[in-house]
Protein backbone atom coordinates (compact mmCIF):
# COMPACT_ATOMS: atom_id res chain seq x y z
CA UNK A 1 0.00 0.00 0.00
CA UNK A 2 1.43 3.36 -0.93
CA UNK A 3 1.84 5.67 2.01
CA UNK A 4 2.23 9.34 2.62
CA UNK A 5 3.59 9.29 6.15
CA UNK A 6 2.97 12.41 8.08
CA UNK A 7 3.88 13.34 11.61
CA UNK A 8 3.51 16.74 13.21
CA UNK A 9 3.59 17.93 16.76
CA UNK A 10 4.56 20.68 19.10
CA UNK A 11 6.40 19.18 22.08
CA UNK A 12 5.98 21.94 24.66
CA UNK A 13 4.93 25.53 24.61
CA UNK A 14 5.58 27.17 27.97
CA UNK A 15 4.71 30.53 29.43
CA UNK A 16 5.41 32.08 32.78
CA UNK A 17 2.93 34.39 34.43
CA UNK A 18 4.56 37.56 35.71
CA UNK A 19 1.87 37.90 38.38
CA UNK A 20 0.57 35.54 41.03
CA UNK A 21 -2.99 34.25 40.60
CA UNK A 22 -4.35 32.14 43.43
CA UNK A 23 -7.41 31.22 41.35
CA UNK A 24 -5.36 29.71 38.53
CA UNK A 25 -6.54 26.46 37.02
CA UNK A 26 -4.31 23.51 37.94
CA UNK A 27 -4.00 20.18 36.19
CA UNK A 28 -1.90 17.33 37.59
CA UNK A 29 0.03 16.60 34.43
CA UNK A 30 3.79 16.86 34.83
CA UNK A 31 6.52 16.71 32.17
CA UNK A 32 7.03 12.96 32.54
CA UNK A 33 3.35 12.30 31.83
CA UNK A 34 3.46 14.54 28.77
CA UNK A 35 6.57 12.76 27.50
CA UNK A 36 5.05 9.34 28.21
CA UNK A 37 1.84 10.27 26.40
CA UNK A 38 3.83 11.58 23.47
CA UNK A 39 5.90 8.42 23.25
CA UNK A 40 2.74 6.31 23.21
CA UNK A 41 1.32 8.36 20.37
CA UNK A 42 4.50 7.90 18.36
CA UNK A 43 4.34 4.10 18.56
CA UNK A 44 2.64 3.35 15.24
CA UNK A 45 4.10 -0.09 14.59
CA UNK A 46 1.70 -1.10 11.85
CA UNK A 47 2.76 1.88 9.71
CA UNK A 48 6.49 1.73 10.54
CA UNK A 49 7.30 5.12 8.98
CA UNK A 50 10.96 5.52 8.09
CA UNK A 51 11.70 9.18 8.64
CA UNK A 52 15.15 10.62 7.97
CA UNK A 53 17.45 11.57 10.83
CA UNK A 54 16.10 14.42 12.96
CA UNK A 55 17.73 17.74 12.08
CA UNK A 56 17.60 21.19 13.54
CA UNK A 57 15.89 23.58 11.17
CA UNK A 58 18.83 25.96 11.52
CA UNK A 59 21.06 23.39 9.80
CA UNK A 60 19.26 24.18 6.53
CA UNK A 61 19.89 27.34 4.58
CA UNK A 62 16.60 27.88 2.78
CA UNK A 63 13.80 26.29 4.80
CA UNK A 64 11.62 27.80 7.53
CA UNK A 65 8.60 27.08 9.76
CA UNK A 66 5.63 29.45 10.01
CA UNK A 67 3.06 29.39 12.85
CA UNK A 68 -0.02 30.42 10.82
CA UNK A 69 -1.39 30.32 7.31
CA UNK A 70 -1.60 34.11 7.50
CA UNK A 71 2.18 34.57 7.79
CA UNK A 72 3.86 36.07 4.74
CA UNK A 73 7.15 34.56 3.57
CA UNK A 74 9.78 34.74 0.84
CA UNK A 75 8.84 32.51 -2.10
CA UNK A 76 12.52 31.53 -2.55
CA UNK A 77 12.45 29.62 0.76
CA UNK A 78 10.86 26.26 1.58
CA UNK A 79 8.12 26.96 4.11
CA UNK A 80 6.44 24.46 6.44
CA UNK A 81 3.17 24.98 8.30
CA UNK A 82 1.35 22.74 10.77
CA UNK A 83 -1.75 23.63 12.76
CA UNK A 84 -0.26 22.29 16.02
CA UNK A 85 1.25 25.62 17.07
CA UNK A 86 -2.11 27.38 16.92
CA UNK A 87 -3.80 24.42 18.60
CA UNK A 88 -1.42 24.63 21.55
CA UNK A 89 -1.71 28.42 21.65
CA UNK A 90 -5.49 28.08 21.97
CA UNK A 91 -4.98 25.74 24.93
CA UNK A 92 -2.80 28.40 26.55
CA UNK A 93 -5.47 31.07 26.04
CA UNK A 94 -8.26 28.82 27.32
CA UNK A 95 -6.23 27.97 30.42
CA UNK A 96 -5.45 31.60 31.22
CA UNK A 97 -9.18 32.31 31.09
CA UNK A 98 -8.80 35.86 29.80
CA UNK A 99 -8.52 37.10 26.23
CA UNK A 100 -5.16 38.40 25.09
CA UNK A 101 -5.00 42.17 24.64
CA UNK A 102 -1.50 42.74 23.37
CA UNK A 103 1.51 40.71 22.19
CA UNK A 104 5.07 41.98 21.79
CA UNK A 105 5.70 39.47 19.00
CA UNK A 106 3.87 39.80 15.67
CA UNK A 107 3.66 36.01 15.22
CA UNK A 108 1.84 35.69 18.55
CA UNK A 109 -0.57 38.40 17.38
CA UNK A 110 -1.23 36.47 14.16
CA UNK A 111 -1.82 33.27 16.13
CA UNK A 112 -4.17 35.03 18.55
CA UNK A 113 -6.27 36.41 15.69
CA UNK A 114 -6.14 33.36 13.42
CA UNK A 115 -9.18 31.15 12.82
CA UNK A 116 -7.78 29.14 9.93
CA UNK A 117 -6.63 26.27 12.18
CA UNK A 118 -10.05 25.69 13.76
CA UNK A 119 -11.77 22.36 12.97
CA UNK A 120 -9.13 21.34 10.42
CA UNK A 121 -9.10 17.93 12.09
CA UNK A 122 -11.78 15.97 13.90
CA UNK A 123 -11.39 15.74 17.67
CA UNK A 124 -10.26 12.12 17.46
CA UNK A 125 -7.47 13.02 15.01
CA UNK A 126 -5.30 15.14 17.31
CA UNK A 127 -4.27 15.42 20.95
CA UNK A 128 -3.75 18.45 23.17
CA UNK A 129 -2.46 18.51 26.74
CA UNK A 130 -2.09 21.33 29.27
CA UNK A 131 0.00 21.40 32.45
CA UNK A 132 -0.30 24.21 35.03
CA UNK A 133 2.13 24.41 37.95
CA UNK A 134 3.45 27.06 40.34
CA UNK A 135 7.07 27.95 40.88
CA UNK A 136 7.83 27.09 44.52
CA UNK A 137 9.93 30.22 44.99
CA UNK A 138 8.07 32.91 43.06
CA UNK A 139 4.55 31.39 43.20
CA UNK A 140 4.18 32.30 39.52
CA UNK A 141 2.15 30.06 37.22
CA UNK A 142 3.94 27.97 34.61
CA UNK A 143 1.63 26.83 31.83
CA UNK A 144 2.74 24.17 29.35
CA UNK A 145 0.70 23.07 26.35
CA UNK A 146 1.24 20.37 23.76
CA UNK A 147 -0.57 19.60 20.52
CA UNK A 148 0.11 16.53 18.41
CA UNK A 149 -1.27 14.73 15.39
CA UNK A 150 -0.22 12.14 12.87
CA UNK A 151 -1.82 11.05 9.61
CA UNK A 152 -1.03 8.40 7.05
CA UNK A 153 -2.75 8.75 3.69
CA UNK A 154 -2.14 5.66 1.55
CA UNK A 155 -3.25 5.48 -2.06
CA UNK A 156 -5.46 2.65 -3.30
CA UNK A 157 -2.55 1.41 -5.44
CA UNK A 158 1.15 2.30 -5.78
CA UNK A 159 2.46 4.92 -8.15
CA UNK A 160 5.70 4.71 -10.10
CA UNK A 161 9.09 5.85 -8.84
CA UNK A 162 11.34 7.43 -11.46
CA UNK A 163 15.04 6.84 -10.86
CA UNK A 164 16.29 8.86 -13.83
CA UNK A 165 15.45 12.08 -12.07
CA UNK A 166 13.34 15.17 -12.46
CA UNK A 167 15.15 18.45 -13.07
CA UNK A 168 13.88 20.82 -10.37
CA UNK A 169 15.54 24.16 -11.11
CA UNK A 170 18.24 22.24 -13.03
CA UNK A 171 18.97 19.87 -10.10
CA UNK A 172 18.07 16.20 -10.68
CA UNK A 173 15.89 14.78 -7.90
CA UNK A 174 13.99 11.53 -7.40
CA UNK A 175 10.33 11.68 -8.34
CA UNK A 176 7.17 9.62 -8.59
CA UNK A 177 3.94 9.85 -10.55
CA UNK A 178 2.08 8.23 -13.38
CA UNK A 179 1.29 8.38 -17.08
CA UNK A 180 -2.19 8.68 -18.56
CA UNK A 181 -4.23 8.05 -15.41
CA UNK A 182 -3.80 7.76 -11.66
CA UNK A 183 -5.43 8.44 -8.28
CA UNK A 184 -5.77 12.14 -9.00
CA UNK A 185 -8.12 14.83 -10.24
CA UNK A 186 -7.36 18.01 -12.20
CA UNK A 187 -8.65 20.94 -10.13
CA UNK A 188 -7.75 23.49 -12.77
CA UNK A 189 -5.42 23.69 -15.76
CA UNK A 190 -4.36 26.79 -17.65
CA UNK A 191 -1.02 25.54 -18.92
CA UNK A 192 1.88 23.33 -17.85
CA UNK A 193 3.13 26.01 -15.43
CA UNK A 194 -0.24 26.98 -13.97
CA UNK A 195 -2.38 24.12 -12.66
CA UNK A 196 -3.55 22.28 -9.56
CA UNK A 197 -4.03 18.57 -8.88
CA UNK A 198 -5.78 16.69 -6.12
CA UNK A 199 -4.18 13.38 -5.18
CA UNK A 200 -6.85 11.03 -3.89
CA UNK A 201 -5.89 8.84 -0.90
CA UNK A 202 -7.74 5.77 0.27
CA UNK A 203 -9.28 7.84 3.06
CA UNK A 204 -11.76 9.86 1.01
CA UNK A 205 -12.31 12.33 3.86
CA UNK A 206 -8.84 13.74 3.21
CA UNK A 207 -7.11 15.15 0.15
CA UNK A 208 -3.62 16.13 -0.98
CA UNK A 209 -3.56 19.20 -3.20
CA UNK A 210 -0.57 20.28 -5.27
CA UNK A 211 -0.47 23.73 -6.83
CA UNK A 212 2.08 24.89 -9.40
CA UNK A 213 2.07 28.49 -10.63
CA UNK A 214 4.15 31.65 -10.81
CA UNK A 215 4.33 32.91 -7.23
CA UNK A 216 4.99 36.49 -6.17
CA UNK A 217 8.12 37.34 -4.17
CA UNK A 218 6.17 37.63 -0.90
CA UNK A 219 3.21 35.30 -0.39
CA UNK A 220 0.99 33.81 2.29
CA UNK A 221 -0.56 30.36 2.21
CA UNK A 222 -3.96 31.75 3.14
CA UNK A 223 -3.99 34.08 0.11
CA UNK A 224 -2.79 31.30 -2.20
CA UNK A 225 -5.58 29.04 -0.96
CA UNK A 226 -8.18 31.73 -1.70
CA UNK A 227 -6.71 32.30 -5.18
CA UNK A 228 -6.78 28.55 -5.76
CA UNK A 229 -10.47 28.38 -4.83
CA UNK A 230 -11.23 31.17 -7.29
CA UNK A 231 -9.28 29.46 -10.10
CA UNK A 232 -11.13 26.19 -9.46
CA UNK A 233 -14.46 28.01 -9.62
CA UNK A 234 -13.59 29.75 -12.91
CA UNK A 235 -12.27 26.50 -14.38
CA UNK A 236 -15.48 24.67 -13.50
CA UNK A 237 -17.66 27.41 -14.97
CA UNK A 238 -15.73 27.43 -18.27
CA UNK A 239 -16.16 23.72 -18.95
CA UNK A 240 -17.71 22.91 -22.32
CA UNK A 241 -17.96 20.09 -24.81
CA UNK A 242 -15.03 21.38 -26.87
CA UNK A 243 -12.44 21.77 -24.10
CA UNK A 244 -12.93 18.51 -22.23
CA UNK A 245 -9.28 17.53 -22.70
CA UNK A 246 -8.28 20.07 -20.04
CA UNK A 247 -10.53 18.49 -17.40
CA UNK A 248 -9.50 14.85 -17.66
CA UNK A 249 -6.32 12.82 -17.90
CA UNK A 250 -5.63 11.80 -21.49
CA UNK A 251 -3.46 9.18 -23.14
CA UNK A 252 -0.31 11.32 -23.46
CA UNK A 253 -0.56 13.13 -20.11
CA UNK A 254 2.06 12.58 -17.42
CA UNK A 255 2.42 13.57 -13.77
CA UNK A 256 5.79 13.88 -12.01
CA UNK A 257 6.18 14.90 -8.36
CA UNK A 258 9.49 15.21 -6.46
CA UNK A 259 9.88 12.92 -3.47
CA UNK A 260 9.71 15.04 -0.32
CA UNK A 261 11.34 13.79 2.87
CA UNK A 262 12.16 15.66 6.09
CA UNK A 263 12.24 15.42 9.89
CA UNK A 264 12.93 18.81 11.45
CA UNK A 265 12.75 20.48 14.84
CA UNK A 266 12.84 24.17 15.68
CA UNK A 267 12.90 26.49 18.67
CA UNK A 268 11.26 29.80 17.77
CA UNK A 269 13.93 31.95 19.39
CA UNK A 270 12.38 35.17 18.09
CA UNK A 271 9.25 34.34 20.12
CA UNK A 272 10.95 32.96 23.25
CA UNK A 273 11.33 35.67 25.85
CA UNK A 274 8.62 37.91 24.43
CA UNK A 275 5.67 39.06 26.54
CA UNK A 276 1.92 39.24 26.08
CA UNK A 277 -0.80 40.78 28.22
CA UNK A 278 -4.39 39.83 28.97
CA UNK A 279 -7.32 42.25 29.17
CA UNK A 280 -7.04 42.22 32.97
CA UNK A 281 -3.40 43.37 32.49
CA UNK A 282 -1.76 40.14 33.60
CA UNK A 283 1.64 39.88 31.88
CA UNK A 284 3.06 36.57 30.61
CA UNK A 285 6.39 35.62 29.10
CA UNK A 286 7.08 32.87 26.58
CA UNK A 287 9.72 30.50 27.98
CA UNK A 288 9.62 27.81 25.28
CA UNK A 289 8.17 27.61 21.79
CA UNK A 290 9.11 24.43 19.98
CA UNK A 291 7.81 22.42 17.04
CA UNK A 292 8.83 19.22 15.28
CA UNK A 293 7.54 18.22 11.84
CA UNK A 294 8.20 15.05 9.87
CA UNK A 295 6.81 14.35 6.44
CA UNK A 296 7.32 11.87 3.61
CA UNK A 297 5.62 12.09 0.24
CA UNK A 298 6.66 9.27 -2.06
CA UNK A 299 5.63 6.09 -3.86
CA UNK A 300 6.43 3.44 -1.18
CA UNK A 301 4.01 0.57 -0.53
CA UNK A 302 2.86 -2.93 -1.42
CA UNK A 303 2.17 -3.70 -5.05
CA UNK A 304 -1.37 -4.43 -6.23
CA UNK A 305 -2.46 -5.17 -9.79
CA UNK A 306 -5.86 -4.58 -11.41
CA UNK A 307 -7.30 -4.74 -14.91
CA UNK A 308 -10.60 -3.34 -16.15
CA UNK A 309 -11.88 -3.06 -19.71
CA UNK A 310 -14.74 -0.75 -20.63
CA UNK A 311 -16.09 0.59 -23.87
CA UNK A 312 -18.32 3.53 -24.63
CA UNK A 313 -19.22 5.37 -27.79
CA UNK A 314 -19.80 9.12 -27.74
CA UNK A 315 -21.48 11.33 -30.22
CA UNK A 316 -18.96 13.36 -32.18
CA UNK A 317 -18.51 17.04 -31.23
CA UNK A 318 -16.11 19.65 -32.49
CA UNK A 319 -13.33 19.94 -29.93
CA UNK A 320 -10.23 22.03 -29.38
CA UNK A 321 -7.02 20.39 -30.52
CA UNK A 322 -6.09 18.01 -27.71
CA UNK A 323 -2.65 18.60 -26.22
CA UNK A 324 -0.55 16.48 -23.92
CA UNK A 325 -0.51 17.91 -20.39
CA UNK A 326 2.92 17.71 -18.75
CA UNK A 327 1.96 18.09 -15.10
CA UNK A 328 5.52 18.21 -13.84
CA UNK A 329 6.40 19.86 -10.54
CA UNK A 330 9.81 21.15 -11.62
CA UNK A 331 9.30 24.67 -10.28
CA UNK A 332 8.04 26.05 -6.93
CA UNK A 333 4.77 24.45 -5.80
CA UNK A 334 2.50 24.22 -2.77
CA UNK A 335 1.35 21.03 -1.02
CA UNK A 336 -1.82 21.12 1.10
CA UNK A 337 -3.07 18.26 3.28
CA UNK A 338 -6.61 18.86 4.39
CA UNK A 339 -9.94 17.35 5.19
CA UNK A 340 -12.12 17.60 2.09
CA UNK A 341 -14.88 19.32 4.07
CA UNK A 342 -12.61 22.08 5.38
CA UNK A 343 -11.35 25.15 3.54
CA UNK A 344 -7.95 25.20 5.22
CA UNK A 345 -5.23 22.53 5.62
CA UNK A 346 -3.84 21.01 8.78
CA UNK A 347 -0.45 20.74 7.11
CA UNK A 348 1.16 22.57 4.20
CA UNK A 349 4.56 22.76 2.57
CA UNK A 350 5.68 25.36 0.06
CA UNK A 351 8.53 23.90 -1.99
CA UNK A 352 10.93 26.48 -3.43
CA UNK A 353 14.19 24.52 -3.66
CA UNK A 354 15.64 21.01 -3.34
CA UNK A 355 16.64 21.02 0.37
CA UNK A 356 13.73 18.71 1.27
CA UNK A 357 14.13 16.43 -1.75
CA UNK A 358 16.26 13.40 -2.56
CA UNK A 359 18.86 14.12 -5.22
CA UNK A 360 19.78 11.57 -7.89
CA UNK A 361 23.10 9.98 -6.98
Amino acid sequence: MNKIHFLVFIFTLSIISCQTDNNSKKMKIDDSVIEEGLNNDLSVKELDPVFPELKDLNSLNSTTFIPTLENTFDSDINTIYAATLCMAWKEIQDTIGSKIKNCENKDLTLMTNSNSYLNVLNKNEYTTMVNVTEDSVTNLRIIQAMAYFKKALPFEYPLTKYENGLAFKSINVLSFGFNHEGPAKILYYNNDDDFALKLIPKDSDHEIILLKKEFNKLISMQNEIKKLENNIKIFSENRSSNNRWKYNFNRKDKVRIPIINFHLEHDFNDIIGSHFYTFNNTPFQISRFYQKNAFILDENGAIVESLAIEEAVEEAVEEELQKAKNLIFDKPFLILLKRESNEFPYFAVYIANTELMKRVK
